[in-house]
């Protein structure tokens, strides 16, 4: 069996999900065209401030390619806002997902509940029945291969 774990936090009064995971980070922060950013922000390190940095963007292909060297982080938090109003903020263990309202971020981010096998009207259902409060979503495949038993 091979399981994967979503955990994540529907803040609802801020219509904001809080996903505690590298691999969604990166999966969001892959998705992101740097055309479509409007404003971005990386943390101070003696403030731990952001700071707007939007010149980082100007020779870059990809978010991470910023923020990221190999598995070295170069910015603890940064956060960006994008042409369709959706802000997403970072710090270390957290990435904060922000919309103007709730149908655009269960829009948004309908392709995370899809890469982690999730039904994303399931998701919706779920989390707005569940505000405020953390929840783990879990999709387990089977599988033959005893490598992957456990």
């Amino acid at each position: 069996m091979f399981r994967t774990v979503l955990d994540l936090r529907y803040y609802s009064k801020s219509n904001t999900f809080g996903f505690i995971s590298e691999e969604i980070q990166d999966l969001i922060m892959n998705n992101i065209s740097i055309s479509e950013i409007t404003g971005f922000s990386v943390q101070d390190f003696e403030t731990y401030e952001l700071i707007p940095s939007d010149h980082l963007l100007m020779n870059a292909t990809f978010i991470l390619g910023i923020v990221r060297e190999e598995d070295n982080n170069l910015y603890w938090g940064y956060a960006l806002e994008l042409k369709n109003g959706i802000r997403i903020s970072t710090d270390m263990n957290v990435t904060y997902v922000t919309a103007p309202s709730r149908e655009q971020l269960f829009d948004y981010c309908t392709f995370i509940f899809i890469h982690c096998g999730q039904n994303p009207e399931e998701c919706l259902n779920l989390i707005t029945k569940n505000p405020d409060q953390e929840i783990s979503l879990t999709e387990i495949i089977e599988t033959e291969d005893p490598e992957f038993l456990f």
